[in-house]
């Protein structure tokens, strides 16, 4: 019997009028994986995050999670199927409190006695955000209010997480940290992650597999360990 995938694309075309951005994107991403999507700036990584998660709808193609069709749900109902993105440069609010963007993430739910336990998780997980839990987010660091963003996807209990760029702009330090954070969701919780990422060596450093984008195309899929150990394909395509 195969086994169970949690999130399957197959032919993604999405355009922006004349401009074709992704051109028969197919990947799957196995239960309790994380996918490493990799490539250059324009390559169509971010615009494969924004069509997943609803933002963006496809020309032709299709997405499906656990064989429940994706494609034409509103971002909105999205969440309530199990599938959190977090966007390019963190998307906080950041004139709110730490706590009041962390209940952000469970509004949907009407359950506030789950809602309460997923926050008690998101501080166990994040206990810097415990600490700051009543300052404004705007008072966050760079690496906390990554970290925030992550713990607010988390409180809506997703089975798939779908995150972009999380290292942008960070330190070196605060990047590892952030990707041991993201390895330890998929070995303690299954967590199913699709991770856009500019800096190659560390998305693969935690990846299962990895899939690299140019020009709107997949050019190369691999094992993460396939990718990291090829010399030539590292210095074509992820330039390290």
């Amino acid at each position: 019997m195969p086994e169970e995938l949690a999130l399957t694309i197959e032919d993604l075309d999405v355009r922006f009028g004349p401009v074709r951005a992704l051109s028969g994107v197919s990947l799957r991403v196995e239960e309790g994986t994380i996918c490493a999507v990799l490539g250059a700036n324009g390559a169509g990584k971010t615009t494969l995050l924004r069509t997943v998660s609803g933002l963006n709808r496809p020309q032709y193609g299709q997405i499906r999670l656990n064989g429940t069709d994706l494609t034409s749900v509103p971002p909105e109902s999205l969440i309530r199927l199990g599938v959190a993105h977090v966007p390019e440069g963190a998307g906080i609010i950041g004139e709110l409190t730490v706590v009041e963007n962390l209940r952000l993430g469970a509004l949907w739910r009407g359950d506030r006695s789950a809602a309460a336990t997923s926050l008690e998780r998101t501080y166990e997980l994040f206990p810097v955000l415990r600490e700051r839990s009543a300052q404004p987010a705007s008072n966050l660091s760079g690496g906390e209010r990554q970290m925030l963003a992550i713990g607010r996807a988390l409180m809506a209990e997703p089975r798939v997480l779908l995150l972009d760029e999380p290292s942008l702009g960070l330190a070196p330090l605060v990047t590892r940290q952030i990707m041991q954070l993201i390895r330890q969701l998929r070995n303690d919780r299954g967590l199913t992650v699709l991770i856009v990422e500019q800096n190659a060596n560390s998305a693969l450093s935690i990846a299962d597999h990895g899939v690299v984008l140019a020009g709107g195309r997949v050019v190369l899929r691999d094992t993460a360990e396939q990718l990291l150990g090829d010399e030539q394909t590292r210095h074509a395509y992820l330039g390290f």
